[in-house]
């Protein structure tokens, strides 16, 4: 067996800061271990996910690589306090497929293209405000189709933050939200 001899540089590894960060998305995983013909599963088992890895395009940070941001893209939640199922927020979903214009479909009306945005309602306009719509038909049942694979490379904005990890007093680096891309 060679003996080998390595230099090592002490780094500590520093997380990204609490920012506003351009990305695009590395790898995604977006099937069930267990059966690669269906879609991952939440932890709670009722609802559906995907989980990219992001990498960061620009600044003092590119390259840099923020791992694990899990997209709930259907099903349900239990709740809490009421121990009932209830449908998953999919706003974050709505966010990613507006600002990285990955192509989707609504399935009532069959309007669909690259870069098409969501409505969303105002209150004002007859529609739940904050809820989104398809905006050509703004039927209040939003059901759409989109292609999973068109996420990687896919980019945005990204609202980088950072969690503790269990059972250690480090932390890493998490995606908390998507945003416009940032022009510096």
């Amino acid at each position: 067996m060679p003996e080998l001899s390595s230099d090592i540089e002490a780094k500590q590894y520093q997380n990204i800061p609490n920012s506003h960060q351009n990305g695009h998305v590395i790898k995604l995983d977006d099937t069930d271990p267990n059966d690669p013909t269906s879609v991952k599963k939440t932890s709670s088992g009722k609802g559906y996910q995907v989980t990219m890895d992001w990498e960061i395009d620009e600044g003092e940070y590119a390259g840099r690589v923020v791992r694990y941001d899990n997209l709930s893209v259907g099903g349900n939640y239990i709740d809490k306090d009421t121990k009932e199922e209830k449908p998953l927020n999919l706003t974050k979903l709505c966010e990613f497929l507006s600002l990285t214009g990955v192509k989707w479909e609504c399935t009532h009306c069959k309007s669909g293209k690259r870069g098409h945005k969501f409505y969303i309602g105002t209150g004002e306009d007859g529609l739940n405000k904050g809820t989104y719509y398809c905006p050509d038909c703004k039927n209040p049942k939003l059901k759409i189709n989109y292609n999973t694979s068109d996420f990687l490379g896919a980019r945005c904005g990204l609202s980088i933050g950072s969690k503790p990890q269990q059972g250690s007093d480090k932390e890493f680096n998490i995606v908390k939200g998507y945003l416009p891309l940032r022009t510096y």
